[in-house]
Protein backbone atom coordinates (compact mmCIF):
# COMPACT_ATOMS: atom_id res chain seq x y z
CA UNK A 1 0.00 0.00 0.00
CA UNK A 2 2.86 2.44 0.37
CA UNK A 3 4.30 2.02 -2.26
CA UNK A 4 0.86 2.90 -4.10
CA UNK A 5 0.98 5.66 -2.27
CA UNK A 6 4.81 6.88 -3.48
CA UNK A 7 4.06 5.90 -7.11
CA UNK A 8 0.76 7.98 -7.25
CA UNK A 9 2.61 11.14 -5.82
CA UNK A 10 5.58 10.88 -8.08
CA UNK A 11 3.20 10.55 -10.88
CA UNK A 12 1.41 13.75 -9.73
CA UNK A 13 4.82 15.66 -8.76
CA UNK A 14 6.17 14.66 -11.97
CA UNK A 15 2.75 15.79 -13.81
CA UNK A 16 3.18 19.04 -12.07
CA UNK A 17 7.03 19.51 -12.83
CA UNK A 18 6.27 18.69 -16.44
CA UNK A 19 3.19 21.46 -16.77
CA UNK A 20 6.01 23.55 -14.86
CA UNK A 21 8.39 23.02 -17.53
CA UNK A 22 6.06 23.72 -20.49
CA UNK A 23 4.81 26.83 -18.88
CA UNK A 24 8.37 28.64 -18.93
CA UNK A 25 9.24 27.06 -22.54
CA UNK A 26 6.33 28.88 -23.61
CA UNK A 27 7.03 32.25 -22.09
CA UNK A 28 10.74 31.48 -23.29
CA UNK A 29 12.37 31.00 -20.29
CA UNK A 30 14.10 27.89 -18.90
CA UNK A 31 14.42 27.19 -15.44
CA UNK A 32 17.56 25.51 -14.57
CA UNK A 33 18.25 22.89 -11.53
CA UNK A 34 19.51 25.62 -8.95
CA UNK A 35 16.27 27.69 -9.50
CA UNK A 36 17.94 29.95 -12.18
CA UNK A 37 15.62 31.38 -15.30
CA UNK A 38 17.90 31.48 -18.47
CA UNK A 39 16.32 33.46 -21.41
CA UNK A 40 15.67 31.53 -24.46
CA UNK A 41 16.17 34.61 -26.37
CA UNK A 42 18.58 37.80 -25.91
CA UNK A 43 16.92 40.81 -24.46
CA UNK A 44 16.04 43.26 -26.17
CA UNK A 45 18.52 45.91 -27.08
CA UNK A 46 18.19 49.53 -25.65
CA UNK A 47 19.21 52.66 -27.00
CA UNK A 48 22.65 54.06 -25.45
CA UNK A 49 22.51 56.56 -23.53
CA UNK A 50 24.23 60.07 -24.36
CA UNK A 51 26.43 60.07 -21.63
CA UNK A 52 27.55 56.87 -22.52
CA UNK A 53 28.98 57.85 -25.76
CA UNK A 54 32.42 58.41 -26.58
CA UNK A 55 33.53 60.23 -29.17
CA UNK A 56 37.06 61.33 -28.17
CA UNK A 57 39.72 58.86 -29.82
CA UNK A 58 41.86 57.07 -27.59
CA UNK A 59 45.76 57.73 -26.63
CA UNK A 60 47.91 60.72 -25.92
CA UNK A 61 46.49 64.11 -26.85
CA UNK A 62 48.62 67.39 -27.75
CA UNK A 63 52.59 67.27 -26.96
CA UNK A 64 52.04 63.37 -26.08
CA UNK A 65 51.48 62.81 -29.77
CA UNK A 66 55.25 63.87 -30.66
CA UNK A 67 56.49 61.75 -27.56
CA UNK A 68 58.40 58.41 -29.28
CA UNK A 69 60.73 57.74 -25.80
CA UNK A 70 59.88 57.25 -22.49
CA UNK A 71 62.49 60.40 -21.73
CA UNK A 72 60.06 62.73 -23.74
CA UNK A 73 56.94 61.36 -22.44
CA UNK A 74 58.61 61.98 -18.72
CA UNK A 75 60.19 65.49 -19.79
CA UNK A 76 55.92 66.60 -20.63
CA UNK A 77 55.72 65.79 -16.46
CA UNK A 78 58.83 66.96 -14.92
CA UNK A 79 60.17 69.99 -17.09
CA UNK A 80 63.70 71.42 -16.63
CA UNK A 81 62.33 74.05 -14.65
CA UNK A 82 60.73 72.21 -12.24
CA UNK A 83 63.78 69.46 -11.97
CA UNK A 84 66.04 72.99 -11.65
CA UNK A 85 63.25 73.99 -8.43
CA UNK A 86 63.75 70.64 -6.89
CA UNK A 87 67.40 71.09 -7.22
CA UNK A 88 67.72 74.08 -5.96
CA UNK A 89 65.55 73.87 -2.65
CA UNK A 90 66.96 70.18 -1.96
CA UNK A 91 70.55 71.44 -1.96
CA UNK A 92 69.62 74.29 0.47
CA UNK A 93 68.02 71.58 2.59
CA UNK A 94 71.04 69.70 2.46
CA UNK A 95 73.34 72.85 3.47
CA UNK A 96 71.13 73.12 6.30
CA UNK A 97 71.58 69.64 7.54
CA UNK A 98 75.44 69.04 7.07
CA UNK A 99 75.72 71.03 9.63
CA UNK A 100 74.48 68.48 12.09
CA UNK A 101 77.40 66.06 10.98
CA UNK A 102 80.28 66.29 13.02
CA UNK A 103 82.33 64.12 10.28
CA UNK A 104 81.05 63.81 6.28
CA UNK A 105 79.58 60.56 5.03
CA UNK A 106 79.46 59.96 1.27
CA UNK A 107 76.32 60.45 0.28
CA UNK A 108 75.93 64.17 2.37
CA UNK A 109 76.72 66.18 -0.87
CA UNK A 110 74.62 68.72 -3.25
CA UNK A 111 72.46 67.04 -5.80
CA UNK A 112 72.21 67.75 -9.35
CA UNK A 113 69.46 67.53 -12.29
CA UNK A 114 70.54 63.70 -13.21
CA UNK A 115 70.43 62.60 -9.89
CA UNK A 116 66.78 64.36 -9.15
CA UNK A 117 65.68 62.79 -12.86
CA UNK A 118 67.18 59.38 -11.41
CA UNK A 119 65.29 59.42 -8.20
CA UNK A 120 61.89 60.72 -9.70
CA UNK A 121 62.40 57.61 -11.92
CA UNK A 122 63.39 55.03 -9.02
CA UNK A 123 59.99 56.28 -7.33
CA UNK A 124 58.00 56.02 -10.52
CA UNK A 125 59.66 52.52 -11.03
CA UNK A 126 59.02 51.09 -7.71
CA UNK A 127 55.48 52.34 -7.70
CA UNK A 128 54.86 51.33 -10.85
CA UNK A 129 56.12 47.74 -10.21
CA UNK A 130 53.98 47.70 -6.03
CA UNK A 131 56.90 47.49 -4.57
CA UNK A 132 56.41 51.37 -3.16
CA UNK A 133 55.73 49.46 0.33
CA UNK A 134 58.86 47.12 0.42
CA UNK A 135 61.69 48.15 2.52
CA UNK A 136 64.47 49.71 0.56
CA UNK A 137 66.86 47.25 2.38
CA UNK A 138 65.31 44.48 -0.23
CA UNK A 139 65.24 46.60 -2.93
CA UNK A 140 69.15 47.90 -3.20
CA UNK A 141 70.10 43.71 -2.42
CA UNK A 142 72.83 42.31 -5.00
CA UNK A 143 71.78 38.80 -3.97
CA UNK A 144 69.62 38.71 -7.65
CA UNK A 145 66.51 39.13 -5.45
CA UNK A 146 66.77 42.82 -5.51
CA UNK A 147 65.86 45.53 -8.43
CA UNK A 148 68.82 45.80 -10.54
CA UNK A 149 67.61 49.18 -12.27
CA UNK A 150 67.53 50.79 -8.39
CA UNK A 151 70.91 49.38 -7.63
CA UNK A 152 72.30 51.03 -11.51
CA UNK A 153 71.02 53.97 -10.49
CA UNK A 154 72.12 55.13 -7.20
CA UNK A 155 73.00 53.90 -3.70
CA UNK A 156 70.71 52.86 -1.18
CA UNK A 157 72.09 55.47 1.30
CA UNK A 158 71.92 58.19 -1.42
CA UNK A 159 67.74 57.40 -2.51
CA UNK A 160 66.88 57.40 1.73
CA UNK A 161 69.03 60.58 2.35
CA UNK A 162 67.50 62.26 -0.97
CA UNK A 163 63.88 60.88 0.11
CA UNK A 164 63.97 62.14 3.53
CA UNK A 165 65.76 66.20 2.09
CA UNK A 166 63.11 66.14 -0.03
CA UNK A 167 60.36 65.72 2.03
CA UNK A 168 62.20 68.22 4.78
CA UNK A 169 62.01 70.54 1.57
CA UNK A 170 57.90 69.95 0.96
CA UNK A 171 57.49 70.46 4.28
CA UNK A 172 59.18 73.79 5.17
CA UNK A 173 57.88 75.22 1.55
CA UNK A 174 53.90 73.46 2.56
CA UNK A 175 51.60 72.74 -0.14
CA UNK A 176 52.37 73.59 -4.17
CA UNK A 177 50.08 76.12 -4.97
CA UNK A 178 48.19 75.66 -8.39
Amino acid sequence: MFKELSDSYSEISASESDSEEKQYIESGEILGKDGYVWLQKPKAVRRTLMRNIVNETPGPKGNGCQTDTPLKSFELFFDDVMITEIVTWTNQKIENVKTSYTSKPGFLYNTTVTEIRALIGILLFLDATKSSKESTASIWVKDGTGKPICIAAMSQKSFCFLCIAYALTTQTRGPAKS
